[in-house]
């Protein structure tokens, strides 16, 4: 605003008198007013202390703008140069007051001859155009302003959301981060059990692997009694019809050794239902420790501080994979060393089946 007026006095000085009268006056009747309210009596700032300052004046008391009448006489008589506020015909103030009074005048009337000559009249039209576009513009540039300002507004609302939202998640990090230490070390705890489990499983195996071993030195010695047999049959061939009792001997023996191989296959189902059960166990272990490396990815993404102790968990976790896929391996070949030992018992147990064939036909001889 002050420099549309600043523009349009430097385009048109003849309104300069014109705002240096208005303020002159302005600042005349603010002083006067508030000369009024300080030093008139009428006018009361204390209402405790002194609630009616009117009654408190003394004889001798001044409060107008000069002092007339005889030195200690009465300052309430009825006086005009008294009541008109001391500017009577003569005194300094009047005269100061007469000497405005005509400059003002003749300041108006410069002014007024200024402002209605033609010239000036065509040049006030322009510039009260070139005002109004300027006021125009400067609308724009206001709701503009107001415009930026409330989307500067909206931003900083938008911001203080956002960290709202930062402090929200920031908070529930923490809260996360304390989840995450519980969930570490309820891993720990699952990891001990884990390692726990995988003790006994190892000892488990160990136990299967001794049975598994008993069952192949009886099967060994299965086979060598199969083998004794085999060479007593063969033995029986020649003198069947001479030793019809060895026969019967020799069958009761095979009998003997076909329930020792059923004994011992029970052993092996035994032994290998064992391993199945430690296999199953292997594979929970597995999975179990599947959801602690999935449980320990998740908490290596939201804390990065703990990355080192997460990764020496990772190691300690592949370590115990390794074992695992070590035992697994050492199963499996236990696994197929059992069945290539089932593979030798049918082959033994299809043998005696066409040895007692071949005592049939030779007994029906």
């Amino acid at each position: 605003m002050l420099n549309v007026v600043a523009k349009q006095l430097r385009s048109h000085p003849a309104l300069i008198p014109l705002f240096v009268f208005i303020g002159g006056g302005a600042t005349m009747s603010v002083l006067y007013l508030c000369r009024l309210a300080l030093k008139n009596p009428e006018c009361s700032w204390d209402r405790t202390n002194n609630p009616e300052p009117w009654n408190k004046l003394g004889p001798n008391h001044q409060y107008k703008w000069e002092k007339t009448g005889a030195p200690g006489g009465n300052p309430h008589r009825k006086d005009p140069g008294y009541l008109a506020g001391g500017l009577t015909p003569g005194s300094s103030c009047y005269e100061v007051f007469q000497i405005l009074h005509v400059a003002g005048a003749y300041l108006l009337l410069f002014t007024a001859i200024h402002c209605y000559s033609p010239t000036a009249c065509y040049e006030s039209e322009e510039e009260i155009r070139e005002s109004e576009v300027e006021i125009q513009e400067s609308e724009v540039e206001k709701r503009e302003s107001e415009e930026e300002i409330q989307e500067s507004e909206e931003e900083i609302r938008e911001s203080e959301e956002e960290i709202r939202v930062s402090e929200v998640e920031k908070r529930e990090s923490e809260v996360e981060k304390r989840e995450s230490e519980v969930e570490k070390r309820e891993s720990e705890v699952e990891k001990r059990e884990s390692e726990v489990e995988k003790r006994e499983s190892e000892v488990e195996k160990r136990e299967s692997e001794e049975e598994i071993r008993e069952s192949e030195e009886e099967i060994r010695e299965s086979e060598e009694e199969i083998r004794e047999s085999e060479e007593e049959i063969r033995e029986s061939e020649v003198e069947i019809r001479e030793s019809e009792e060895e026969i019967w001997e020799s069958e009761e023996e095979i009998r003997e050794s076909e329930e020792e191989i059923q004994k011992s296959e029970e052993e092996i189902q035994e032994s290998e239902e064992e391993i199945r059960e430690s296999e199953e166990e292997i594979r929970e272990s597995e999975v179990e420790i599947r959801e602690s490396e999935e449980e320990i990815r998740e908490s290596e993404e939201e804390i990065r501080e703990s990355e080192v102790e997460i990764r020496e968990s990772e190691e300690e976790i592949r370590e115990s994979e390794e074992e695992i896929r070590e035992s697994e391996v050492e199963i499996r070949e236990s696994e197929v060393e059992i069945r290539e030992s089932e593979k030798e018992i049918w082959e033994s147990e299809v043998e005696i089946q066409e040895f007692e064939e071949e005592i049939q036909k030779g007994e029906s001889f």
